[in-house]
């Protein structure tokens, strides 16, 4: 179940829906109907994106392992938003203001996490729209690193070498 389940729960057909065919479908008229109700369908669900990318800011805060259940492909209900680009409805700053309040075993959730999140390419398909976003992300990570003490400033460099390495970003 996704948390836009009512939007996303079911594909909206072209020619009918539960069996009944729409008796026009053929028309121009109906296309272009049919094209507003999928465009506007998809406007409400990236309008709920922001909401949803807090709840996630507040579940890493809260509860790690579910905050990596929700954003990577696992053997979970609780893994919404695998293919799902919210990570970039949230402020960069905000999310690296968060993530350093993490432990370090809880930091290292998360990008393994974030790693798991963008490998086989899906930060140049499904994800790209969390491409400005992560990229921002590394670079405030790289800057914490530079004021860090020596072994946190390992463990950050670290998780902003991998990352960039297995997603390709420089």
């Amino acid at each position: 179940m996704s948390a836009y389940d009512d939007l996303s729960g079911y594909e909206i057909r072209f020619d009918g829906y539960g069996g009944l065919r729409v008796r026009e479908s053929g028309t121009s008229e109906y296309g272009e109907l049919f094209e507003y109700l999928k465009s506007m369908r998809e406007r409400v669900k990236e309008d709920s994106y922001p909401a949803l990318a807090q709840k996630l800011l507040v579940e890493m805060r809260d509860d790690v392992e579910l905050f990596v259940r929700r954003v990577c492909v696992t053997n979970s209900e609780d893994n919404l938003y695998h293919s799902v680009p919210l990570l970039a409805a949230l402020a960069p700053s905000e999310f690296v203001g968060e993530f350093l309040e993490l432990t370090p075993g809880a930091q290292r959730r998360v990008m393994l996490g974030l790693e798991a999140r963008y490998e086989l390419g899906k930060l140049q398909s499904r994800l790209a729209p969390e491409v400005v976003w992560i990229t921002a992300v590394l670079n405030l990570v790289e800057k914490a690193a530079a004021q860090a003490r020596p072994v946190t400033k390992e463990r950050l460099d670290t998780f902003v070498r991998v990352i960039r390495e297995k997603t390709g970003l420089t």
